[in-house]
């Protein structure tokens, strides 16, 4: 900073003012902090593409201080591969990482003023995979390309730190048993590509009751689009436990669809996910099926159900919630036909629909509630 911009700093505070008073002496140094760190301020542009690709976002940019600051800042590429930060004036190693491409690091760059860095070009780093899958799948990242599979008799066993993303709209089907056991601190993804829009990928499917012995544990499912649910148990009865269903998108199902199974899912969470006509969390038909210690919420549907629509199902719930969801015309927690429901020690609360029951819709069903706290 210049001497004459701490002096006019001084003179527009002190002006006609007593250095003796305590509130100019404060304002006087907001003033010069101020100027001193807009100063020091610098904008840093640059393109980082993605090897083989059309759209560029999502590589995330991160700067790390080497200098007297020692900051850490990060910023997000657009699809052209262009990205921009302001920051702190300093010497920075800048670093480059996108899931399934190598990463970069560029050490040691001087940007004490406005400055654009050289282009980057991720190379693709990470396995692809499509057809039929079985054995041991080690941690790490695969790009998925086309639709896999594991066949009626076959295993599938994935380590924890396994990350599936699908670069289109691929399904995995499992006819046989999947065994995706994450950990509490290394979990097991299926997503879409991250550069890519979301919603592209269409989910899992368990099909027969050949995939009946699978089990899933700290598992996100997240980002798939399906006519169908995220997750689609056809005849079916696998575990779900530690698992998340999030941002999937479904005419029927939004989370998940249970269809003439009995599959049991175990403090999971079903969130943000959407349903075109029912069941924006969860839809039931003809199952037998068991929740404990869930949260169902913040999912959202047009028609039926925005939490759940069961329909000619027997459905258990202990220790659960269903809140904040959301539908437009009726059952903004449940939507219930020719079913039995029966929920211990749950909370049904802060649901909403357009034109009726904000907590539930009963048509021709049964419905048991016992110590559970509902919305009034």
């Amino acid at each position: 900073m210049e001497k004459s911009e701490f002096k006019c700093a001084f003179l527009f505070v002190s002006r006609g003012k007593p250095w003796g008073s305590l509130m100019s002496r404060l304002l006087t140094l907001l003033l010069v902090l101020s100027l001193w760190h807009q100063s020091f301020a610098v904008f840093v542009d640059g393109y980082c593409y993605l090897e083989g690709e059309k759209d560029h976002s999502g590589t995330k940019v991160r700067l790390i201080g080497i200098g007297s600051s020692a900051m850490i800042d990060f910023t997000y590429t657009e699809p052209s591969g262009y990205f921009m930060i302001n920051l702190e004036a300093d010497n920075y190693d800048v670093e480059y990482t996108h899931g399934c491409f190598d990463t970069i690091l560029v050490p040691d760059q001087r940007l004490a003023e406005d400055s654009t860095l050289a282009p980057v070009v991720l190379p693709v780093s990470c396995p692809s995979l499509w057809g039929c899958l079985s054995g041991v799948m080690e941690s790490g990242y695969y790009r998925v390309i086309g639709n896999i599979r594991v066949i009626a008799g076959d295993t599938l066993r994935l380590m924890p730190g396994t990350n599936f993303r699908f670069d289109g709209r691929y399904a995995f089907k499992i006819c046989g048993t999947l065994l995706a056991e994450g950990t509490e601190v290394d979990s097991i993804l299926f997503t879409s590509n991250i550069h890519r829009n979301h919603h592209n990928w269409r989910g899992l499917r368990f099909s027969g009751s050949g995939s009946s012995g699978s089990h899933m544990a700290y598992c996100l499912i997240e980002h798939a689009d399906s006519r169908i649910g995220g997750v689609i148990c056809r005849r079916s009865s696998p575990i779900f436990i530690h698992c998340t269903f999030r941002g999937n998108s479904a005419n029927w199902g939004g989370g998940v669809l249970c269809s003439s199974g009995s599959p049991s899912f175990e403090n999971c969470l079903i969130t943000g996910n959407r349903a075109k006509y029912g069941g924006g969390g969860v839809y039931c038909r003809h199952s037998v099926s068991t929740f404990t210690s869930c949260a169902i919420a913040e999912n959202s549907t047009e028609w039926y159900g925005g939490g759940l629509y069961c329909r000619r199902s027997s459905l258990t719930f202990t220790n659960c919630t269903l809140t904040g969801n959301r539908v437009a015309w009726y059952g903004g927690g449940i939507y219930s036909t020719d079913s039995s429901l029966n929920f211990t020690d749950c909370t049904i609360d802060g649901n909403a629909a357009g034109q009726h029951g904000d907590r539930w819709v009963r048509d021709n069903s049964s419905l048991i509630l016992t110590n559970c706290t509902l919305q009034q």
